[in-house]
């Protein structure tokens, strides 16, 4: 006898709903996961205090941020519940997707902004005096593509078609050389290309 033979499900289902609705506030009280910033500032300050310590060359550095992730700033934190919508106790509306593709395009905005700040510390530090700065990410995310929600179920394009943006700097300016690879890579390939790339 499991408990949803006891409690009708609209009950129990109901009751999940209000344990995490208490949840998604309790969190988003606690951390500010539902704010635009989620340590990009702290990140680029850390960068900032690295370069200024450390004089060693050459330097690989790597910056992870976690604005993209879930958690975004609606007003309804609940709709974010990816377990509700799959589910099907909370299926998510059409105009419910909206508002968090609509969140999420403002923390990729905030996010820009973070980047173009730490690029400009690795300028003023001289750090892009001789460097390969490459920007990517491990996924997309899908608000409502095929049903889907987010990035944890099947690799449709919205979920595994990522950027690869590679920028060579000498003597701190932006070297002119466009190309554009159509084909698929691999991020298991991304540490010895870039390898490769600086013992030439």
């Amino acid at each position: 006898c499991t408990l949803s033979n006891i409690i009708p499900s609209l009950i129990l289902d109901s009751m999940y709903i209000k344990l995490r609705k208490k949840m998604a506030k309790s969190v988003s009280e606690s951390n500010d996961t539902y704010k635009l910033d989620r340590g990009s500032k702290l990140t680029n300050k850390h960068l900032l205090s690295y370069l200024n310590t450390k004089n060693e060359s050459p330097k690989f550095i790597f910056m992870n941020y976690i604005e993209a992730h879930e958690g975004y700033p609606v007003e309804d934190a609940i709709i974010q519940d990816k377990w509700l919508h799959l589910s099907g106790i909370k299926p998510l509306e059409e105009n419910e997707f909206g508002k968090l593709h609509s969140a999420y395009k403002e923390r990729i905005n905030y996010l820009d902004l973070r980047v173009g700040d730490a690029l400009k510390i690795l300028k003023n530090t001289g750090t892009l005096d001789d460097a390969l700065v490459i920007l990517t990410s491990d996924h997309g995310q899908s608000f409502g593509d095929h049903g889907t929600m987010y990035h944890s179920e099947i690799p449709y394009n919205s979920i595994a078609k990522v950027p690869l943006i590679s920028v060579r700097y000498i003597s701190g300016k932006v070297v002119r050389e466009r190309s554009t690879i159509d084909h698929p890579a691999s991020l298991t390939r991304l540490h010895q290309t870039t390898y490769n790339i600086a013992s030439q």
